[in-house]
């Protein structure tokens, strides 16, 4: 009963920590805080696109 109850009591944790993070991670999104994050991330993409293509002619 012990152990059951310590591992309900840190599951219930890490919810409410991980609520926690998605709540801050929404204001951030809202305030524009991570707007030039989300274009290096973007262009990051696109250039590992690039890179890894081939040109394919028909």
């Amino acid at each position: 009963a012990f152990f059951e109850t310590k591992l309900k009591d840190n599951k219930y944790h890490w919810a409410t920590e991980q609520i926690r993070l998605h709540k801050e991670f929404d204001k951030l999104l809202v305030s524009g805080g991570l707007d030039h994050r989300m274009d290096e991330f973007i262009s990051s993409k696109v250039i590992i696109c690039v890179n890894t293509s081939t040109t394919t002619y028909f």
